[in-house]
């Protein structure tokens, strides 16, 4: 796995993105952090958030973000620290494959962004 570094959101930036690791990635998640993924248009990739604690009800479901075919960027809301963190960081693993992914975290500056919580 390989760590993300997170990049600070801000209007008309263009953020630097890396190659999704096949083994999965990490990143610092301080409730402020957004994914941005771009992939090659012809195939669906999926972005999987991997749940950092058990819920009161047991394990959550993994958090699936999905770009379908034709569609070569996605984007999330901030991520819940509650939800996706183990000791501060957020881990993301990627389906069916990483060929052509590239993902960057990004801080938002804003507080209205939506949460996937």
């Amino acid at each position: 796995m390989a760590n993300i570094p997170v990049q600070d959101s801000k209007d008309g930036g263009i953020p630097t993105f890396q190659a999704a690791s096949a083994d999965g990635d990490t990143f610092s998640n301080d409730g402020q952090v957004f994914l941005r993924v771009i992939s090659p248009s012809g195939t669906e990739t999926k972005v999987i958030l991997q749940n950092g604690r058990e819920c009161e009800f047991g394990a959550h479901p993994a958090y699936e973000l999905v770009s379908p075919v034709g569609q070569n960027q996605l984007e999330s809301s901030r991520l819940s620290t509650y939800r996706f963190n183990s000791n501060g960081i957020a881990s993301i693993t990627y389906s069916p494959n990483v060929i052509g992914v590239q993902i960057a975290a990004l801080r938002h500056s804003l507080q209205n962004k939506d949460v996937i919580s």
